[in-house]
């Protein structure tokens, strides 16, 4: 008989029908197969939830309870036998992610204290995501830096690049000496923070306040505030050495009180990610935190923006080009190096664009965080690639119309880009046997994936290297594989008569991408399993064969799944005159499991 460790690290590697076979062996095993199922509890339908909710469930919750490390669930009332200690006396938490919407309503004060009381049971967090806004926070800051001492990755209230329908004031609004308590003593050994909030209230006082309400949220938030000075004393403030990457959204005019003090103790930033705000500029654009980041870090961060109709110096790709790598000899009065952290191009350029993707592949190796380009549908593959395997702190790859890269360019070099959130890619190259094809590049028909099975081994391998690639970005939050981000315009389209597009690209079919991934569990899907982050998939536009197991395996393993667009390409985003139809059984499955996300 083997020892339990080692029939632990072997139920590991199974899958779960395996596991439920292997429970009913010996008690032995039963033991290890236990373990290893209960590792992560998942709710994260109606179904389960009802299912949670049973007597029968709570029961063998309170006997196996101690084996969950990973709790992932939008209902905050399965919180509560977690709450127990009677009903689960040894809790060993390591990940507690609330994928509770952000559109939903703020909290209430009851679903709120079952996060916080949880928080407070469990200070072997290492990882902290809250998807949706408490009404006073205060408390719930105060238990994170309090009881949380271990851990390294925190996201509270922040809305992601796929929620772009939110406004700035659908922020939780939190005053700004409670917001920097809470960051001046977040636990020191932080790798990731990702906040979403909006700072306000200055010095000016409660003539300041537009309703009853904001003056109940001052009053509340300044006794918090109180709070953490009884328990840190006043003015503390804690390093954190290990934070690598601070995502930030929503911060309103008081950032530049806010913010200095915490960036001056993150000497080892490797990404600073935030958009514009409300008022109309990045935060780097203040003066205190610049320099705060300056005295962090030694860099100077700048942004580059062209606009579509305005005249500028940058009339031609070289222009730009000259513009990027001039940064690499720019230094500050301060003596501080010049880099880049955002480049955004909405003017649209004919050419290839090859010296601009030479110069930020050579320039931008890190502190770029975000790159758009209006149009990359004519950038060469070796040059998408060379980025991509440049940019360490890239967090944003978008363009209205994307770019094409050769699955042989894709595989050639692992990516840099790890903390990656949105990526806009169409990936080619792909030798697609399972359609037949005419002379002409007409698909005639596509095999039947049960005759298929087994088959086409050689293609199928070079899809399970580009979902390797795909799979390493755990952050991911929005994948487009579509030719067009979002409602990008109609007219690029090929036209619906011809099956090559605008520069004789043979590998389209009247609309539809042809050399493209076929996004099967046979062909490598599987390795996306890694993606817990992803929110909005995007296969409009390409002839996939998404079927009823794929929809099965996106709706088990992808948890924060929200949109997934060109399930049917022909409808979505344009009628097609096409051959393409659906994979047999999967409007059926539709039609019974009705899933959010379509």
């Amino acid at each position: 008989m083997l020892p339990q460790e080692i029939q632990t690290a072997v139920a590991e590697f199974l899958e779960l029908h395996d596991l439920v076979r292997l429970l009913c062996v010996n008690r032995d095993w039963n033991r290890s197969c236990t373990a290893v199922l209960w590792r992560t509890l998942e709710i994260t339908n109606e179904k389960r939830y009802h299912w949670f909710c049973t007597v029968h469930a709570l029961r063998a919750l309170s006997r196996q309870g101690h084996h969950v490390r990973t709790l992932r669930t939008p209902f905050p009332y399965i919180l509560t036998p977690f709450q127990e200690p009677n009903v689960i006396p040894d809790l060993l938490l390591t990940r507690l992610e609330l994928t509770i919407p952000l559109r939903a309503s703020q909290l209430d004060d009851t679903d709120a204290t079952h996060i916080i009381n949880l928080v407070k049971r469990s200070p072997s967090l290492q990882h902290l995501y809250i998807g949706t806004i408490f009404r006073h926070p205060g408390q719930l800051f105060l238990a994170i830096d309090k009881h949380l001492s271990r851990l390294k990755s925190l996201s509270l209230f922040h809305i992601t690049h796929a929620d772009h329908s939110y406004r700035q004031d659908h922020y939780p609004r939190i005053g700004f000496r409670l917001l920097k308590a809470f960051m001046d003593n977040l636990p020191s050994e932080l790798e990731f923070f990702a906040l979403g909030a909006h700072a306000f209230w200055d010095d000016i006082g409660q003539e300041s306040m537009h309703t009853p309400a904001d003056i109940g949220n001052y009053a509340q938030d300044e006794a918090d505030s109180l709070d953490f000075e009884r328990h840190f004393g006043s003015g503390t403030i804690k390093q954190h050495q290990q934070l690598k990457v601070f995502s930030l959204r929503g911060m309103g005019g008081d950032q530049g009180k806010v913010l200095p003090d915490f960036l001056r103790g993150c000497p080892n930033l490797e990404v600073f990610d935030n958009p514009e705000t409300f008022m109309g500029k990045s935060i780097t654009g203040f003066k205190l935190v610049q320099a705060a980041l300056e005295e962090a870090v030694g860099f100077h961060l700048k942004h580059l923006i062209v606009e579509a109709e305005e005249e500028t110096e940058w009339e031609t790709d070289g222009d730009i080009a000259h513009t990027i790598s001039r940064a690499l000899s720019s230094i500050t009065g301060n003596c501080y190096k010049e880099v880049w952290n955002k480049i955004i191009i909405r003017r649209d350029y004919s050419s290839s664009m090859k010296a601009t993707a030479e110069a930020i592949g050579r320039s931008c190796q890190k502190d770029l965080v975000t790159l758009h380009i209006k149009n990359m549908s004519t950038m060469e593959s070796t040059d998408v690639q060379l980025i991509l395997s440049q940019s360490s702190s890239l967090r944003e790859f978008t363009s209205t119309q994307s770019p094409k890269l050769a699955a042989r360019d894709m595989v050639a070099k692992p990516w840099a880009c790890q903390w990656l959130t949105t990526l806009c890619l169409q990936i080619g190259g792909i030798p697609r046997p399972d359609l037949k094809m005419d002379e002409q590049g007409q698909v005639l028909f596509a095999v039947d994936r049960k005759i298929s099975q087994g088959c086409f081994l050689g293609p199928k391998a070079i899809q399970r290297q580009v979902y390797q690639q795909l799979g390493a970005l755990v952050g991911l939050e929005v994948l487009n594989m579509s030719r067009v981000y979002r409602e990008g315009p109609r007219d690029i389209f090929p036209a619906n008569t011809n099956s090559t597009n605008s520069q004789g690209d043979r590998s389209f079919n009247y609309g539809l991408q042809t050399d493209c991934l076929d996004w099967t569990l046979e062909s490598g899907l599987g390795q996306l399993a890694s993606l817990k982050e992803l929110r909005e998939l995007d296969v409009r536009l390409t002839w996939h064969r998404i079927g009823v197991r794929e929809l099965a395996w996106m709706a088990r393993e992808l948890p924060r799944l929200s949109v997934l667009k060109g399930l049917n390409p022909v409808v979505d985003p344009a009628p097609l005159t096409s051959d393409f139809v659906l994979e047999p059984g999967t409007e059926k499955w539709v039609e019974r499991y009705n899933p959010e996300w379509l």
